[in-house]
């Protein structure tokens, strides 16, 4: 037999990977196709050359090669323990990292269920989960970041309100959407001894035209260097304002239980489920619900694509159908004018109950 990996040489036990698998509670269809990889590495004359995956996939420069996705899964399951073991390391509850690993089992959409049989397409996306800094809790996932977004927030010294000013330089539309080619108008941002000047955003998110003035000594609250915690929200299930209200109250403590060394200033993400526009299409919906835990923020060259391929599978809008009520709004509203567009979103740590 060719020389292998000892480090790995654990995922061609079956048994041992069927164990490890049961413990994270991954379904009986999933963990077969696995197996099946296993028992298909075991008898391959490429040993060597596995292993060394196993060792460098979780680099981003790393490409999946000729391997197929069964290989890839196995691969990713290689680098279990080592994430298990980080979790350790900080004390976190086994059900975070359970439910963090078990994330494996969706597929590339976010699904768990659907007609086809289940394969694994999620290289790229399971580095996350093998850094130790990625953590299913509750209803929504989250990694510790930077506050990455094209905006400077206050806290207006005179009033206490929450302003967001985007930074200088960005060229927008007259509807306030910041784009490439736009040239309705270009933020500033300046800030002296006597005020702070700049383009703040409306409700919606979108930018002012007019520039807005706030005292000299309002506290910045985010910029590029605040540490954030960065929202992923898994599809599979409803976004229930409660059980997404519950997750961040938990998140929050959990990082300063387990991650004292970082202060998340806020809680942010991207994401076609705080497009503006689906407050008006389903104001009473989850989304809409979800939609308002957040400061909104426009997203340079924010678009309907990511809402298409969720919503009705990246088809053209010629082409979408509406078989529910979630469809048939978007649809309506699209058919009367509306545009859709993906936003961003804050909250900050301090507004987490």
């Amino acid at each position: 037999m060719p020389e292998i990996n000892s480090q790995f040489e654990w995922v061609l036990n079956v048994e041992v990977v069927e164990t490890l698998l049961r413990q994270l509670q991954i379904r009986d269809e999933v963990i077969e196709y696995v197996l099946d990889a296993s028992r298909q590495v075991s008898q391959s004359k490429n040993l060597p050359e596995f292993f060394g995956f196993c060792n460098s996939w979780k680099e981003s420069s790393q490409t999946a090669g000729n391997y197929s996705p069964q290989w890839q899964a196995l691969a990713v399951v290689s680098s279990f323990p080592e994430a298990m073991e980080k979790h350790r390391a900080r004390a976190v509850p086994w059900e975070i990292t359970k439910a963090t690993l078990a994330d494996f089992q969706r597929d590339a959409r976010g699904d768990y269920g659907g007609g086809n049989a289940w394969e694994f397409n999620r290289l790229s996306w399971m580095r996350n989960h093998v850094t130790g800094n990625f953590f299913e809790i509750g209803r929504l996932q989250y990694i510790p970041g930077k506050f990455s977004y094209k905006f400077r927030v206050y806290q207006n010294s005179e009033n206490g309100e929450v302003i967001s000013f985007a930074l200088p330089g960005l060229k927008c539309t007259s509807q306030g959407w910041p784009c490439d080619g736009a040239v309705d108008f270009e933020t500033i941002l300046e800030e002296s001894n006597n005020c702070i000047l700049g383009n703040p955003t409306f409700a919606n998110g979108a930018i002012s035209p007019s520039v807005l003035q706030i005292p000299s000594g309002s506290k910045v609250l985010l910029d590029a260097d605040s540490t954030v915690a960065q929202i992923h929200i898994p599809s599979g299930g409803k976004l229930d304002r409660t059980d997404c209200c519950q997750s961040l109250h938990d998140a929050k403590s959990f990082f300063q239980k387990y991650f004292p060394e970082i202060h998340i200033r806020a809680f942010c993400t991207a994401t076609w489920l705080l497009d503006p526009e689906l407050a008006k299409v389903l104001p009473d919906s989850n989304i809409a619900e979800f939609g308002r835990l957040f400061h909104s923020l426009a997203l340079i060259n924010g678009n309907d694509r990511q809402l298409r391929e969720r919503v009705f599978g990246d088809a053209e809008w010629d082409q979408c159908k509406a078989e529910n009520s979630l469809q048939k709004a978007i649809l309506n509203h699209h058919h009367n004018g509306g545009e859709f567009r993906s936003a961003a979103g804050f909250i900050l740590s301090e507004e987490i109950l």
